[in-house]
């Protein structure tokens, strides 16, 4: 019942993506939130993971973004690539 009521009071998600990846065969790396991200502000950190660019190598859980849109949410890494 309490996840309900949040659902529909505060919705909130995981949020995956891709940044664009440099010096590598890939061109995105896929990326994820450490933690949740409300709901209204998910087409806002899409925006900023569209033109965040990263370098390889890079390791699973590499942190790529620190404190996405000042939500104490990390974006991290993923996978590896080499």
């Amino acid at each position: 019942m309490e996840f309900g009521i949040k659902e529909v009071t505060e919705p909130s998600r995981v949020l995956t993506g891709r940044v664009l990846l440099k010096n590598a065969a890939m061109k995105h790396l896929p990326v994820k939130t450490t933690g949740v991200i409300p709901k209204d502000k998910i087409d806002d950190c899409l925006e900023i993971l569209k033109t965040t660019e990263v370098t390889a190598p890079i390791k699973k859980g590499d942190l790529i973004i620190e404190n996405i849109l000042g939500l104490g949410v990390d974006v991290i890494a993923a996978r590896r690539v080499k």
